[in-house]
Parts: structure tokens; sequence; C-alpha cells
């Protein structure tokens, strides 16, 4: 029984030490896990890690677009993944990176910009269909942790996909 709740208190050790060296990271450490999480959730076509970097009230306002909200994100995004998969694999056709990211905290704000490249696949080969610059503002939520609030693209290749 002792070595019972010997392994417990070695569990909640563990679980308790992994949430406060987690909490105390720096921000711009924990803006690129949001990134990070964006990228992995995108490329597996998991929707929930990619709405997380975004705050409800997100609104893209690149000049002489449209722009983009948080709702036309996630249903753009919900469209792609079940549309673009492959017809015999069922294996979803696109592919996310982010790169020269750079972030700028300003206490409980942030400025982040990176380059997002587009990839489809295409037979054996991910030509580049889309590259673009980001650039935008994130703020630190207490439920969320940090979230962007707005933003603009500038395409530099290709064009967004239809």
């Amino acid at each position: 029984m002792r070595y019972t709740y010997l392994l417990l208190a070695l569990v909640v050790l563990v679980f308790g030490g992994c949430q406060v060296w987690r909490v105390t990271r720096p921000p711009e450490v924990k803006i690129q896990w949001k990134l990070d999480a964006f990228e992995e959730g995108f490329n597996d076509t998991v929707l929930s890690p990619c709405m997380d970097l975004f705050e409800p009230s997100f609104f893209e306002g690149t000049p002489g677009s449209e722009g983009a909200t948080y709702d036309g994100i996630k249903g753009g995004l919900i469209y792609v993944f079940f549309r673009d998969v492959h017809p015999k694999t069922k294996e979803f056709m696109y592919r996310v990176s982010f790169t020269e990211v750079e972030i700028d905290v300003y206490k409980e704000t942030a400025q982040v910009s990176f380059l997002v490249e587009l990839r489809k696949q295409r037979e054996e080969e991910w030509p580049l269909k889309w590259s673009f610059r980001f650039a935008g503002e994130m703020i630190e939520t207490e439920s969320d942790g940090w979230q962007l609030v707005k933003g603009s693209a500038e395409t530099l290749e290709g064009r967004r996909p239809r």
C-alpha cells in the first residue's frame, strides 16, 4: 500500500512539475508553441489546434481583400479538410509550414510576423501553392493563452486557394 501512495505521489510531482515548467516559459516560447500546434493540426486535419491560434474577434484586414474573420477561417478550414483529400488514399493534400518567425512581446500584447508556405500534393511532389508573409497582433488571454486578434497577409508567390 505504501508503494501505491509513493507511486501516486511521484506521478503528481511529475505532472505538477511539468505544469510549472510550462507556465513559467517565456511568452515567445508559448507563442511559438501555438504556431507549432497550428502547423501540426493543419497538416493532420485537426481543427481545434488551428482555431486555438485565433481569438474569436480576429479580423484579417489585408488591403485589397475582403478580409477574414474567425468564423470565415473556421469554415474555410473545414471545407478544405473535407474537400482536398486524395481520391484514392483519402490523405489530406495540403501541407503548411511557418518559417522566419519574429516575435516581439510588449507585456500582454505581441507583434508577430512569419512566412507561411502552403504546398499541395501533385503526384509525389509537394509544389508551392501559395506563399505569404503574415504580420499580426496577439494578446494573452487567461483561458486560451496567446491568440491572434488582427493581422494582414502579403502574398509573395502563388495565390490563395479558392
